[in-house]
């Protein structure tokens, strides 16, 4: 995948899943860079020149069922930060669970934890690494619509010592081939709506999504392939 956010900020991402001792494994790479930062040695009303700040993760992944009803999954991480000749390092662990309830056809709940670690200091500044927390639902109603689906999803995102909120989103596939897709943020000041589709052939699966923000910060882009062979 690949991902525009505001000022400047890009990132790519790329994993690859296998299946191996009753259990999904992955791989995965995740690079993030801000290009064009002014550098300056001193005050100054022009810059000596421009860097470029990257941030790397590399994980390995397992998951697995749990009975029927219960996936559980866990990742584990390397971070590294760089700008100019300065560097940080440091691991991370990620935790997600899905269950599916059995009295509740199509209904489905799911949590996730992330970057539970820590990183070494960058430029004599302390890292404290953003702890995630994921909350949600999704739900696929019984409409007996022949090839074609409708999903609704929920959830709450909470970044510890910073902020939360709430979200909400719907999913229509068009005989299994287009999916459209819609989302609200609540009480986010500075982005609302977004809005994506997405094109599913054989073992092709095509996303993108938009989302535009407010006080003219811009919009992000996000754009995604996912091959299953």
């Amino acid at each position: 995948s690949h991902s525009e956010w505001l000022l400047d900020v890009n990132r790519e991402f790329v994993a690859v899943k296998f299946d191996g001792l009753g259990a999904a494994w992955a791989f995965s790479l995740q690079l993030q860079q801000v290009s064009g930062i002014q550098q300056r040695s001193k005050a100054s009303a022009e810059p000596i020149g421009e860097v470029t700040a990257r941030d790397v993760a590399f994980g390995l992944s397992y998951a697995r069922s749990i009975g029927s009803q219960l996936d559980f999954g866990v990742t584990v991480k390397y971070l590294g930060a760089r700008i100019i000749n300065y560097a940080a390092d440091g691991f991370a662990v990620d935790f997600g669970a899905k269950y599916q309830l059995e009295n509740f056809a199509g209904l489905s709940l799911a949590a996730s934890l992330h970057n539970l670690g820590s990183a070494s200091e960058l430029l004599a500044e302390e890292i404290t690494l953003p702890t995630l927390l994921r909350v949600g639902l999704a739900y696929s109603p019984d409409l007996n619509l022949n090839k074609h689906a409708l999903k609704f999803f929920a959830g709450y995102e909470a970044v510890f010592d910073a902020e939360s909120g709430f979200a909400a989103g719907v999913e229509f596939v068009a005989c299994e081939i287009v999916a459209l897709r819609a989302g609200y943020r609540f009480g986010d000041s500075s982005r609302s709506f977004s809005g994506g589709i997405g094109l599913l052939r054989g073992g092709y699966q095509l996303d993108y999504a938009y989302t535009p923000f407010d006080f003219d910060l811009g919009e992000t882009h996000n754009l995604s392939l996912a091959i299953g062979l």
